[in-house]
């Protein structure tokens, strides 16, 4: 069946690509490596995994306007625990209409026309050069995408489809300047897990500076909220603590605790939460070296947050599938290096501190709570090294080594684990 959508999303994309008539571009790339705790638990049993990435995307322009689409999609393949592999992708279209500045465009229009500039306008036919270099218009771009997951049938409750319809508003005119208006909408259903099924709007507003060489900055500015489709859920299947019965002694055996099997669901019957968020971030550029810091809050006014507790439930393509940002609060850092090496090899450096409090109970590994509130304090740590060989007529080749370490630290037995994972890839582009 996943071969089969696969195969349906790559036609469907090539026949709307060449309605379009638009340039092409396309990325596809194979990774394998080991990974020490691929599942992200307590459990910490390792696996080889092999990853697959394809990305094509296409656009046309109007006098006014752009088009473009995209497709994204990963097959994710365990070696020992090959039930849990499963497929993603997401197809996404976007409409950028262009907003001219009058002014500028009348200038433009003037000189055209003249074929001579007069010294009034000499100033601002050398502010204005060319549109790439520094458009005379702003940006409102509408975008729409569909995303799926499918499972093998023994974990299909992970099966999931979500569709998001975003706002734009982009300011294009001082390309070193940096504002960016946001409204994104999103629904998501859990096909096998109802009770899961959300929808979700943030809006955010980013300024700040940006430019090739030099120092940058931003400040972005968010607020969303997340509403769950039911309030009801199965109590056959769920339970919100563990619950046991207590059989007593008999003929010579003491008594015992028999505890149930159902999936702890927490706070099934809450319904909303709300988050700000404050996103601040400084960097510099090189010629061949890249700094970047962020520094991160998450503030939950309120937080009705609704997951399933000890169960698997990350992967290399989706995080926390069910357990979004929505679920936990606090400060975030991270830090970005590159550089460029002998040879044109890239150096890339990724660190990242998160602490994560829940507004959920910790848990023993027996479901028992052992904590009014779940912190984690996650620390992780990648390394890539990679090397671009362009091939000629429009093809290249990108060879990648990653290696990476993660600690999340937690009062919740389940999810206090630690892991690291070694991979090599190779990627086409065109």
């Amino acid at each position: 069946m996943q071969k089969i959508l696969y195969i349906i999303s790559i036609l469907f994309i090539l026949i709307f690509s060449s309605h379009l008539y638009g340039q092409l571009e396309g990325y596809g790339s194979v990774t394998i490596g080991y990974h020490n705790n691929p599942l992200y638990n307590y459990q910490k049993l390792g696996d080889q995994i092999k990853q697959t990435y394809l990305e094509i995307k296409g656009s046309k322009d109007y006098a006014n306007s752009t088009l473009g689409f995209s497709y994204v999609s990963g097959l994710m393949m365990f070696n020992q625990f090959e039930e849990r592999n499963f497929y993603e992708h997401t197809f996404a279209t976007n409409y950028q209409i262009k907003i001219f500045n009058e002014k500028k465009k009348e200038n433009v229009d003037t000189l055209s026309a003249d074929g001579e500039e007069s010294e009034e306008n000499q100033s601002d036919a050398d502010s204005i050069q060319t549109e790439e270099d520094n458009p005379n218009y702003n940006s409102l771009i509408f975008g729409l995408s569909l995303g799926a997951r499918h499972d093998k049938e023994i974990h299909q409750e992970f099966n999931n489809y979500g569709l998001t319809f975003t706002t734009t508003y982009k300011q294009e005119e001082n390309p070193n300047f940096l504002f960016n208006l946001e409204n994104s909408l999103s629904y998501r259903n859990y096909t096998y897990i109802s009770e899961l099924s959300n929808l979700t709007d943030v809006f955010s507003f980013q300024i700040g500076k940006k430019q090739e060489i030099g120092f940058n900055y931003g400040l972005k500015i968010s607020a969303g909220l997340k509403y769950y489709a039911q309030t009801a859920y199965d109590t056959t299947r769920f339970e919100i603590i563990r619950s046991f019965v207590v059989k007593g002694a008999g003929k010579g055996k003491p008594g015992s605790k028999v505890y149930s099997q159902k999936q702890i669901l927490i706070q099934p019957q809450s319904n909303g939460s709300y988050q700000l968020i404050l996103d601040m971030s400084v960097g510099h550029n090189w010629t061949s070296t890249t700094i970047q810091t962020d520094f991160l809050y998450r503030y939950n006014p309120r937080s009705e947050i609704r997951y399933l507790a000890q169960y698997v439930n990350t992967t290399f393509l989706s995080e926390d599938i069910y357990n979004d940002f929505f679920s936990h609060e606090g400060p975030e850092a991270t830090l970005k290096f590159t550089q460029k090496l002998p040879l044109n090899i890239q150096f890339k450096l990724d660190t990242e501190f998160l602490y994560k409090k829940f507004k959920a109970p910790a848990l023993s590994l027996l479901g028992e709570q052992v904590a009014e509130k779940r912190i984690d304090l996650r620390t992780s740590l990648e390394i890539t090294l990679s090397r671009y060989f362009d091939i000629g007529a429009g093809l290249g080749i990108d060879l990648s080594f990653n290696v990476g370490l993660m600690r999340n630290q937690s009062n919740d037995n389940y999810n206090d684990y630690s892991s690291n994972f070694i991979s090599l890839g190779i990627g086409i582009g065109f």
